[in-house]
């Protein structure tokens, strides 16, 4: 599980302690109507040697379900710090994710609304986080590349980058989701995950035929659930 902790003295130590990881706490984070949030960009890598990135167009924004604030008396209540929908558990379920999902095209335009932000040099800053995040370990994608995939060119991965901006407009790494799940479990998602596998499906291996046939597929199937943009 998530825990919060205060000080460097809470950290458990000793024989007993486990195996767990350390991140810093960001106070001072974006809020996207009040609430704490997390940015889902999803990248796909065709070649590790030399490396090649794709960057999915849109993503998704998932929101903490109650108001962010640093009172210390909160500092234990996960559905204000945390944003993950299965740490948030039974409230996020219970609201069916309602507007607790926006797209980054949407909370790009909240940030060129801001204006003690920069929004293009926020999003500078977010694909230099990907670029140096899949640098530092290029060579351990190599290695696994060259033994799984004995062939240059037949093989790719998809991951999910977990982000945060700050108020300065800063962005910082949460996590890398490998095989990031395509689930639709909330219909806000849906339209997000159809488009990023309709991509990579017609960007993999497929011929201009190929390509064209299923990005109308997804297309069309955008129209049917109501987002054709």
């Amino acid at each position: 599980g998530v825990r919060m902790l205060q000080s460097a003295e809470d950290v458990p130590s000793g024989k007993d302690a486990g195996r767990f990881l350390v991140q810093e706490y960001i106070a001072n984070p974006v809020t996207v109507s009040g609430r704490k949030h997390t940015l889902r960009v999803y990248v796909a890598v065709t070649s590790v040697q030399p490396l090649r990135i794709y960057w999915l167009q849109d993503g998704f924004v998932h929101q903490a379900t109650q108001n962010y604030t640093t009172d210390p008396d909160k500092i234990n209540e996960i559905t204000v710090h945390v944003t993950n929908p299965d740490v948030q558990g039974t409230q996020f379920q219970e609201s069916g994710g309602a507007d607790m999902y926006w797209n980054l095209t949407r909370f790009r335009q909240m940030l060129r609304e801001d204006p003690e932000l920069d929004e293009a040099e926020v999003w500078r800053d977010a694909e230099r986080v990907v670029v140096k995040t899949l640098l530092s370990v290029q060579d351990i994608l190599s290695y696994c590349s060259g033994t799984y995939a004995k062939h240059r060119g037949t093989s790719f991965e998809v991951w999910g980058f977990d982000l945060m901006v700050d108020r300065n407009g800063k962005v910082w790494l949460i996590e890398v989701n490998h095989t990031p799940s395509t689930n639709t479990d909330f219909p806000q998602t849906r339209p997000i995950k159809d488009w990023m596998v309709g991509d990579l499906v017609a960007m993999v291996h497929s011929t201009p035929q190929e390509k064209a046939f299923w990005r109308s597929a997804v297309q069309q199937r955008l129209q049917r659930i109501g987002w054709d943009e």
